[in-house]
């Protein structure tokens, strides 16, 4: 009878756990209520800057899905081009207008359009976020202007900097998503644009009101919501879009009346036009439109976006809220993401579909829900990296956060944690990891996911504190130092990912091979790395592993054909010792993605290379690499080499190091077999003296031809025919010595697309074939062309032409016939030795060159004289450098340089001409538009002439004959710099030049000058 009272089904101890278990439920609630569980973070006199990723946009906008904004743009850039800007230095006008309504978007419009392109010299675009580090932007700035990453650290520094390469110029500024209200913030950073010309605006996006009434010197732009037709347009392109044009008129008029709820927000109008896109019941849609949801007051969340993530699928809805771990603005990876997802169970099992497609499957549906968005593709094929980027709106993420906030959080400068059962954390700091103090009161943490930008050193106690979340099953350490490079990973029986990518470990922990549940491990960029653990094979669950860049890896383990999960391998290294495997090993894995076969010399047979590659049709991109030294040319055998054949479905093919002296049949056959072909990449091929045209594979957009000193003809006239390189964007031929002749490239078809043409250091190339769909030219070290009559006119899409060291193709400039105006904007010139404009009255071409907005001179010898013929042809010239050139005289024997018959003119640079005769005395004076003259090492010349009143900075250097400085100095009120060197022979300065007082004068090495001072 006790036995029988105790036993489960008993009513009493029933009701006994129960009443238990609903206590423990209200106490959960009333934690979630209190929400006020902290990390221990211990102070430091040390710590550094604490690192925090703001949302970062970009100034891309794909044009045709904005709808509604074009009144709203051309307002805008009336104001852009307004006297009310034009007047000012620099004017300052603030979007304003609530999260979702489509601020950024109209920013991007205003950025991209040709009107303001062609008002602004320089645009820039930087995502500032509620952190106004004036630091971090001009940083972004200055990296901006001048496209090179930048370490300076000091503020000073950066903005004389900035000042530098913005002088004169007139830019456009956008500064997105600002929340500083600091009038003294707003005019410290104002006054970096001292420098720029007049008319530039740096335009402001943000959701307050009183920052733009801080900002603001030309007023502000309130954005209004959009109309409800706009609205309409945005929603039923992606609700119906699976009926094509029809429209069901009972989804229409509920459609219309949800579209109203929306409140004229173009995010709240795509997330729910992609929620209704998958409901096609109209009880489903009024469902949605009577949800009480519309009704909630206070709400931090919009309620059109709520009511599209109540409306997802469970699965969906996981998958979301997971995304809740990362910072706003973050740049996230499609693939990483997937893994993640996977690791943590939230991939539903279907069938015979394999999860990653599963994983892709749900990432495109919340794209197309517009949960995800600016999706871009990054293809570096030959890098063995295929990324997908995307981020999420602000407000997305703030929908992520609020619906995960028990188990998802970011960790940012704050240090804090919501919940003691959080179980997906992401962290980013910046520079001091060592300071998180304690992880033991988050034992059930699931992910951990660090963001890092550099690499930090992690703490014993942290990585102690980690490798003790037992129930952990996914750990990212990117671009972190773990201590003495030990991970210790023995407790972690659980973990399905590890990312130990971009740290500096040697070696690879052996605990790995006892995490027999792990799916993903990525060691990219662990360029210290020389092996994996040797038991790897015991990972019968890894299904990715990812050695992109593992430069110094020398060979794979043993037994690698055990792993038959496998999906992504990278890397895999042949090696001539034991204990290692070989290349066979992959007969049976169903790889796919992108696969980098290294140190093919290393193969001894046949057998040991028949991997079955030719089976493997998800491999998208093959790169098969051999690393022979010159002196031990190895003989391949060519059975081998059919062993290696790929499949037909390839992408991206690149072959570095062979060492054969026939092609594979396979590659000699390519028209036949690589259909899907898109890139190709050939280099470093010591023996092969022959090369087919690969013209006739229909889908190739890039070839590139690297380092084959013995091929001698690319292309084979008896089999090229009609309609070859119909994709071709791409082609680049370097260091092919010995190449003579080139064919097909004239037998692409007359509506292919244009094509850029690069060609260096194939110094025995006679011939190239009329094309006329080349858009950018670069001929450099080809001096044995032989160009026919109509080689360049023929080029009637030719935008830019950069000829060095081929003075046949130069001279023929001057001598063809040119019969109509070509679309040339940029002509670069480098050493030319035979002399130039010496053949003809007329010169040519270049009475064709009327569009020419650039043109360069560098060591051409040849240049003697640039006659005035020629220069009155230059109307719309905006830049002219002469570098180098020691023989130039002037426009003739008599005459310096006639630029006066430049009037569009802007930027001016002769450096090194030492024979350079005195600039007539009207040459500069009428140049409204220059802004930049640069005159270095001119020896010859005895005097400057008038200058004109638009310049801004000002260049003059080892003129050594120079005097005295123009006597109109003084009249350039705009003048924002000028630097004098090396001119022995200046005695002074113009007195009048006192009055320029907003002038930067650096004086340096100019000794009579300074002996008056």
């Amino acid at each position: 009878m006790v036995r029988r009272l105790f036993t489960s089904r008993n009513p009493i101890l029933f009701k006994r756990k129960m009443g238990r278990s609903v206590k423990q439920i209200v106490n959960r609630f009333d934690e979630k209520a209190v929400q006020k569980s902290w990390f221990d973070l211990v102070s430091s006199d040390n710590l550094g800057e604490v690192y925090k990723v703001q949302s970062q946009t970009s100034s891309f906008v794909e044009q045709s899905d904005v709808i509604g904004r074009d009144k709203d743009r051309d307002f805008i850039i009336e104001i852009l081009i307004s006297e009310k800007c034009t007047r000012n230095d620099v004017s300052v006008l603030p979007i304003i207008g609530m999260g979702g309504i489509g601020k950024t978007t109209l920013a991007q419009l205003v950025f991209n359009d040709n009107r303001v392109e062609t008002l602004f010299e320089i645009r820039i675009w930087v995502s500032v976020g509620d952190d106004f580090d004036v630091m971090k932007i001009c940083r972004s700035i200055l990296e901006s202007v001048t496209q090179k990453e930048c370490l300076l650290s000091q503020l000073d520094l950066f903005q004389r900097k900035i000042r530098e390469a913005l002088q004169g110029k007139r830019c456009l500024l956008v500064l997105d998503d600002v929340w500083n209200e600091d009038r003294l913030q707003w005019e410290g950073f104002r006054s970096v644009f001292t420098s720029v010309a007049r008319g530039s605006v740096i335009l402001v996006t943000t959701r307050i009101i009183e920052v733009g009434s801080v900002a603001e010197t030309v007023g502000t732009y309130q954005l209004a919501p959009l109309s409800e037709h706009d609205c309409w347009v945005i929603f039923k392109r992606r609700a119906f879009r699976t009926f094509g044009e029809e429209e069901p008129q009972n989804l229409v008029l509920v459609g219309k009346e949800i579209v109203r709820k929306c409140g004229g927000l173009p995010l709240a109008c795509k997330a729910l036009g992609g929620l209704m896109g998958t409901k096609q019941d109209v009880r489903d849609w009024m469902t949605v439109l009577l949800s009480e949801i519309w009704d909630l007051q206070n709400d931090p969340v919009l309620p059109s976006l709520r009511i599209s993530y109540y409306h997802l699928p469970t699965h969906l809805k996981r998958c979301f809220a997971f995304c809740a771990i990362f910072p706003k603005g973050y740049q996230m990876n499609k693939y990483m993401l997937i893994h993640l997802w996977m690791a943590n169970g939230f991939l539903p099992e279907m069938g015979k579909f394999d999860l990653e497609e599963i994983g892709r499957n749900i990432f495109d549906e919340l794209v197309c829900r517009s949960f995800f968005q600016d999706v871009n593709k990054i293809e570096k094929w030959y890098d063995g990296e295929v990324m997908v980027s995307f981020r999420m709106h602000d407000l997305m993420v703030d929908l992520a956060r609020w619906v995960s906030l028990e188990e998802c959080h970011y960790l940012g400068e704050d240090g804090w944690v919501p919940d003691l059962k959080i179980r997906h954390l992401g962290v980013n700091l910046y520079s001091d990891l060592a300071h998180i103090n304690s992880f033991s009161h988050i034992r059930k943490l699931r992910s951990f996911v660090l963001m890092n930008h550099s690499k930090n050193q992690i703490s014993h106690h942290l990585m102690n504190a980690l490798c003790m979340c037992k129930c952990l099953r996914a750990l990212d350490l990117s671009r972190s130092i773990p201590p003495n490079n030990d991970i210790p990973l023995h407790h972690l029986k659980h973990l399905r990912y590890l990312n130990l990518s971009y740290t500096n470990i040697g070696t690879v922990p052996e605990s790995v091979c006892h995490l027999l549940y792990l799916q993903t491990l990525n060691l990219n960029h662990c360029e210290a790395l020389r092996e994996l653990p040797k038991d790897m094979k015991n990972l019968m669950n890894l299904r990715h592993l990812y050695l992109t860049g593992c430069i110094n890896l020398r060979k794979m383990p043993v037994k690698m054909e055990q792993l038959r999960q496998l999906r992504t391998l990278t890397k895999f290294v042949v090696c001539s010792e034991s204990f290692s495997s070989t290349l066979s090993e992959l007969r049976d894995l169903k790889l796919e993605g992108i696969l980098h076969l290294g140190n093919l010399q290393n193969l001894k047979s046949v057998a040991d290379a028949e991997a079955n590659l030719n089976l493997k049709e998800n491999i998208e991109g093959l790169n098969l690499e051999w690393v022979i030294d010159e002196e031990d040319i190895l003989e391949v055998n060519e059975e081998l080499l059919e062993a290696l054949k790929p499949p037909k479905t390839l992408k991206m093919l690149g072959m570095k190091g062979y060492c054969g002296k026939l092609l594979p049949k396979w590659l000699l056959d390519n028209w036949t077999f690589f259909r899907n072909l898109t890139e190709l990449s050939l280099s470093c091929w010591a023996r092969v003296e022959f090369l087919p045209c690969f013209g006739e594979l229909p889908s190739l957009k890039v070839l590139e031809i690297h380092e084959m000193e013995k091929v001698k003809k690319i292309g084979d006239k008896d089999r090229v025919s009609r309609g070859s390189f119909p994709s071709l964007r791409y082609l680049k031929l370097t260091k092919m010595a010995s190449l003579v002749e080139l064919v097909g490239l004239d037998k692409r078809p007359g509506m292919a697309e244009p094509f850029k043409l690069k060609i260096k250091n194939c110094p025995r190339l006679t011939t190239i074939p009329v094309i006329q769909t080349v858009q950018e030219v670069e001929i450099e070290n080809c001096s044995n062309i032989d160009p026919y009559e109509g080689f360049i006119s023929c080029m009637i899409c030719l935008e830019k032409l950069v000829l060095s060291e081929c003075d046949r193709v130069v001279l023929l400039l001057e001598q063809e016939k040119g019969e109509s105006n070509m679309p040339v904007k940029e002509l670069i010139i480098k050493r030319c030795t035979k002399q130039m404009f010496n053949k003809s009255p007329q010169f040519g071409l270049w009475r064709c060159f009327v569009s020419l907005s650039y043109l360069s001179f560098e060591s051409c010898d040849g240049l003697i004289f640039l006659p005035d013929i020629v220069i009155k042809q230059l109307q719309f010239l905006k830049c002219l450098i002469i570098f180098y050139c020691l023989n130039l005289i002037g426009s003739s024997e008599n005459d310096g340089l006639q630029l006066q018959y430049l009037p569009s003119l802007e930027k001016l640079s002769i450096t090194e001409c030492n024979k350079l005769l005195d600039f007539p005395e009207n040459a500069m004076r009428h140049l409204s538009s220059l802004k930049i003259i640069e005159l270095v090492g001119l020896r010859e010349i005895s005097r400057i002439p008038e200058l004109p009143t638009s310049l801004t900075n000002a260049v003059i250097s080892g003129c050594t004959k120079i005097y005295s400085l123009p006597d109109n100095m003084y009249q350039i009120k705009s003048l924002a710099r000028l630097q004098i060197m090396d001119l022995p022979n200046l005695i002074s300065l113009p007195e009048e030049m006192l009055c320029l007082t907003g002038l930067e004068l650096v004086v340096i090495n100019c000794r009579n000058l300074e002996k008056k001072r």
